[in-house]
């Protein structure tokens, strides 16, 4: 659902503002060597909910806000993360349990159209996920997302801010641009 800002347009502010909620559950079979479960399984409920906004604050410059946050949702932002963990409660043969990883991001950007021909924008973003681990009860090892001595891949908290420029080389109503595109992060 979104809304744009009719009453600050008038002020010749173009504005709008957006959210996002999420349920959905995750399901998952333990295979048959695994245990004598009985053909049992475990659902967990995923929810989760975004925002954003562009809010023009002053004639050509832009604020830009994003920020997601969810039980369940790591996959969601970029498929970073993992949505959830699976745990076997107790002993080897104890049930098996869906633990969700909480995680967040943000995106907040700033834009300034310098001139008809050049923008310049300054961006910041940030994503977190939880530890969520367990103790195999089969080796008495840590398993899961995040603890100490995980994969280095288990990162809980990525960032980058990135500086970028656009200049207008060509520009016909109709046919299109030619557009010259800088970054760095």
């Amino acid at each position: 659902m979104g809304w744009d800002l009719r009453p600050l347009a008038r002020m010749g502010r173009q504005n709008f503002i957006d959210r996002w909620g999420d349920n959905k559950s995750y399901q998952y079979y333990p295979p048959r060597y695994w245990s004598i479960l009985k053909k049992s399984n475990s659902a967990s409920l995923l929810s989760g909910v975004a925002a954003s906004a562009n809010l023009a604050v002053v004639k050509n410059l832009h604020l830009i806000a994003t920020g997601f946050w969810s039980d369940g949702g790591g996959r969601y932002i970029g498929g970073l993360r993992p949505g959830f963990v699976v745990e076997q409660i107790g002993s080897k043969t104890g049930p098996f349990q869906a633990q969700l990883v909480h995680s967040a991001a943000g995106i907040a950007s700033v834009e300034w159209q310098a001139d008809k021909r050049n923008l310049l924008s300054v961006s910041h973003s940030d994503a977190l996920f939880d530890r969520v681990f367990s103790t195999d009860p089969s080796t008495g090892t840590l398993v899961g997302y995040g603890f100490e001595g995980s994969a280095n891949s288990n990162n809980r908290d990525i960032s980058e801010s990135t500086f970028a420029s656009q200049s207008s080389l060509w520009k016909q109503k109709g046919l299109g641009s030619v557009l010259f595109i800088t970054q760095g992060s």
